[in-house]
């Protein structure tokens, strides 16, 4: 990869750079597919950045350094 030199679908995938591969005419479906299979709802992921940041509150008043 830092050959500047391109390779094809099948050699990333035999030297494990890619985790898959498919046809040129499958490309944005296998994308989509990826796509919605990894994503998060959008309102559990709001709430769980600000449970995560709250829980966090009570522990940094205690201390002397908040950031430590």
């Amino acid at each position: 990869m830092t050959t500047a030199g391109r390779d094809g679908g099948p050699h990333a995938f035999a030297v494990a750079v890619a985790e898959r591969t498919v046809d040129e005419d499958s490309v944005r479906g296998a994308a989509v597919g990826l796509a919605v299979a990894r994503a998060a709802p959008a309102d559990v992921t709001p709430g769980t950045v600000k449970a995560r940041t709250e829980a966090r509150v009570p522990a940094l008043r205690g201390t002397a350094d908040p950031l430590g």
